[in-house]
């Protein structure tokens, strides 16, 4: 998938571009991903009924407005919202990130959460790879 095949959705009066990279239409049932590129201004108001959305930022800096709390996002930020959360952001410039959409997840018990990837610790996968476990119970994601 790239960008220039990518399913493009722009709403009238959002600063909002969608990219469907996969989701149900592609044969994903649980799982939908999308990358999200903001223009200056406020974006509307996003929610996500029925799914937790994890989405972390690639390029740019905005701030995230939830339910009334404020957070900064710039590269290497991810961020966690319990489905049903509702969310927006403001930019000066421009913002783009990576979304993905978790059908049907186990509830969790807090409304959202942000983790620095970049401040995080980095734990063995192979001899010459590393991860880094980003959300997790303590930040309200159940799985």
């Amino acid at each position: 998938m790239t960008r220039e095949s990518a399913v493009r959705r722009e709403e009238p009066g959002d600063t909002v571009t969608v990219l469907a990279l996969f989701d149900d239409v592609r044969g994903c049932e649980k799982f939908a991903q999308r990358l999200l590129s903001f223009g200056a201004g406020s974006s509307k108001t996003r929610l996500a009924p029925s799914d937790d959305e994890l989405f972390y930022v690639l390029e740019g800096r905005a701030e995230l407005h939830v339910d009334g709390d404020y957070a900064a996002l710039r590269p290497g930020i991810g961020v966690y919202l319990r489905r049903g959360t509702r969310w927006s952001v403001e930019c000066d410039r421009s913002l783009e990130l990576v979304s993905v959409l978790v059908r049907s997840p186990a509830p969790g018990s807090a409304a959202h959460a942000e983790v620095d990837l970049a401040a995080a610790a980095r734990s063995s996968a192979t001899a010459s790879r590393q991860f880094v476990l980003g959300i997790g119970p303590e930040h309200g994601c159940p799985s």
